[in-house]
């Protein structure tokens, strides 16, 4: 059979509930139920009492104005054995969604349940419903158990109705895509249970109301399956007026949940009160089943609860959703929020369930999952990764995670200055500061302060020692800001100087980082002194300079923007220099004696020693090769045997010494006294 195209004006009618409706419920049920059974209005768009091949389609169910009523409706209301059912395209849709959607608390706050007229009305609405019920009484026949096998529902959107879809039956093959839900308390709600008995008994022995207990569930990630509206349809769906049917001729009867959820959107984070789950799928019967949900987008408010749970199946892939559980942690007042719950192990279902050793736990440690590239919004419950070790042996590490109200992370979008040694005061603008834990460059951490006045967009910090080009990030409880150019800063400094040494007239290369290419814009020192036609390659790497005249050991530092480099031992420059020899004034060096030149810049294999006679002295030039010459490590001392032979003239010779980078100037000499006596 197909119903196309036709529109579903669902008014609301009284229904009085037999007096035995609910004994099966416990006692701590019964103020609730008898509030809800007051003045109780109901409205059945369809109701079908089993049916093979159903098809119900681009139809439009909408629930009249509900009023101050109590209200049970459902825009299709199933029973007995549901097979090859198709509703796709359909509208369902409350005329007027209550303003008040009091399930949450109900189910959560004490007292509530046993007087529960402060939150009347009582308004609960489904899109889909096929539910269990009471015990059939005494000499009447036990209702069919209710099965579901072979269903789709595709494309339909649920409209201010509390649960889209709950079925309380045992289930097989079915598959949600595509479906929108908004302005709803809870989403898609799939229980399977075996057998008439099963489904009589379950919701009615939860005891929903206490919240002691609901903590119990809540703390596992179960709380869903304490949620008040469980009972209440298990209930009364049972006792609304039969419709004809049953178990159509050669349906299963036996099925196993084949579960496909994909693509759909459920927007259950209501305005004025909290929600439930956005998806409930608990197999509940003998023979694990499967499941296989991605590419939903499901979100909801409901503290102690998940967005999503998933229990007791075999086998289960959850990829590519967006999970959402708009829930603030950490919260002293709710003992657990989730956005996954997949197979928890201990939970307080075993006393409930039929047979009693049946329960979540049979499946906990089962490992047949597959837990993906997901964005999931407050944390999950998830079973460990067969044979993964750290640190992926968690699926968190395959997915994304992280706690509902955290802002986004921090933005970094400037640094100024954007290059300075350590110890430089910078500023860092960008967004999303507030609450900041820490500021890094690169893997150094730096001493910060948020601005007084602006402590969102702005900080000062404190370069830490470092070189090279690094990204500033900065952390807050949200995260770590994401590197982007705008946030690198180079380290002003000196890492080398080539060559090291010498004398004008000398080209001198100096490395490092953050140099500022362009005429004027970088200035380089040899000690006090300026070095001239200053060239600075486009990379900020590396200056050419001329050496300006000077002495000794001094410090090459360079200076962009106001901020100089810090002097550092790789960044010494060594005029080349003869200072004195081992021979003090009045004394002289003799045939075959042994000669120390001490200074700076001496180099090792690539010095000579220039002896030249002075003016009075007469005689000849001589010159020890760099071969014959020991330099010690740090170029200030060498040490040559005297060239002189023992006719040479008598007197003072200049000292020079000649390395490729340059000669030492006058001014200390050495003199020859001879043989010696």
């Amino acid at each position: 059979m197909t119903l196309r195209g036709l529109e579903f004006s669902v008014p609301l009618a009284a229904l009085t509930l037999p007096t035995a409706s609910f004994a099966a419920l416990p006692a701590g049920l019964h103020g609730v139920l008898d509030a809800y059974a007051a003045g109780l209005q109901a409205a059945i768009g369809i109701s079908v009492g089993g049916s093979a091949g159903l098809t119900i389609e681009d139809c439009i169910f909408t629930i009249g104005n509900l009023g101050e009523a109590n209200v049970f409706a459902a825009g299709i209301s199933a029973s007995g054995t549901m097979v090859g059912t198709t509703i796709t395209g359909c509208t369902f849709q409350c005329a007027d969604p209550p303003a008040t959607v009091p399930f949450y608390e109900l189910s959560t706050v004490a007292g509530t349940v046993q007087q529960p007229s402060a939150l009347t009305p009582y308004q609960l609405t489904f899109g889909y419903l096929q539910t269990g019920g009471p015990e059939a009484a005494p000499g009447v026949a036990e209702p069919a158990a209710q099965v579901l096998d072979d269903a789709v529902l595709e494309r339909n959107q649920f409209l201010g109705v509390t649960v889209p879809a709950l079925a309380l039956a045992q289930l097989g093959a079915v598959r949600l895509e595509r479906n929108t839900a908004s302005g709803v308390y809870g989403g898609f709600w799939l229980i399977s249970l075996t057998g008439t008995a099963l489904q009589q008994s379950t919701f009615a022995q939860f005891p929903v109301g206490d919240p002691q207990t609901y903590g119990q569930y809540a703390t596992p990630g179960i709380a869903a399956l304490a949620d008040v509206i469980l009972p209440l349809a298990s209930q009364v769906g049972w006792v609304l007026p039969a419709t004809p049917g049953g178990s159509p001729a050669g349906a299963q009867t036996s099925p196993f949940l084949q579960l496909d959820l994909s693509g759909n959107r459920i927007d259950a984070t209501l305005d004025a009160a909290d929600a439930g789950a956005g998806v409930v799928v608990a197999d509940l019967t003998a023979d694990p089943g499967s499941a296989l949900i991605h590419g939903n987008r499901i979100g909801t408010r409901f503290p102690g609860g998940a967005a999503a749970l998933v229990a007791g199946v075999g086998e289960a892939s959850v990829t590519g959703n967006v999970m959402a559980n708009a829930v603030q942690l950490p919260n002293p007042a709710v003992p657990s929020s989730y956005s996954l719950v997949l197979n928890p192990g201990s939970t307080p279902l075993a006393a409930v369930l039929t047979p009693p050793d049946k329960g979540f736990g049979d499946v906990a440690g089962v490992n047949a999952v597959a837990i993906t590239g997901n964005v999931f919004v407050d944390p999950t419950s998830l079973p460990a990764r067969p044979a993964a070790t750290a640190p992926l042996g968690d699926w968190n590490a395959l997915n994304t995670v992280f706690n509902y109200g955290l802002a986004a992370p921090p933005v970094v979008a400037q640094i100024a200055p954007a290059t300075g040694p350590a110890g430089t005061t910078v500023t860092i603008t960008g967004s999303g500061f507030t609450g900041a834990t820490g500021v890094s460059f690169g893997t150094a951490t730096a001493t910060f302060a948020l601005s007084s006045t602006t402590p969102d967009t702005q900080l000062t910090a404190i370069v830490p020692a470092g070189s090279g080009t690094v990204d500033v990030t900065v952390t807050t409880p949200s995260g770590t800001s994401p590197t982007v150019p705008a946030d690198e800063f180079t380290f002003l400094a000196v890492t080398s100087v080539s060559p090291s040494s010498g004398q004008p007239p000398l080209t001198v290369t100096v490395y490092g980082s953050g140099f500022a290419p362009g005429a004027g814009n970088t200035t380089v020192n040899f000690g006090s002194n300026p070095g001239a036609n200053v060239a600075v390659e486009a990379d900020g790497t590396q200056i050419s300079s001329l050496l300006p005249a000077g002495t000794g050991v001094v410090n090459v530092t360079v200076t962009v923007a106001g901020v100089t480099s810090p002097a550092v031992g790789a960044g010494q420059f060594s005029y080349l220099t003869v200072t004195r020899t081992n021979y003090p004034a009045g004394e002289s060096v003799h045939w075959g004696g042994g000669v120390t030149l001490y200074g700076y810049g001496f180099i090792a294999d690539q010095t000579t020693v220039t002896l030249t006679p002075g003016p009075t002295t007469g005689g000849q030039t001589y010159t020890v090769a760099s071969s014959q010459i020991q330099v010690n490590a740090d170029g200030t001392t060498l040490g040559f045997a005297s060239p002189f032979p023992p006719a040479a003239a008598l007197g003072a010779y200049l000292v020079t010494v000649t390395t490729p980078y340059g000669t030492s100037p006058g001014g200390v000499t050495l003199s020859y006294g001879g043989v010696h006596s």
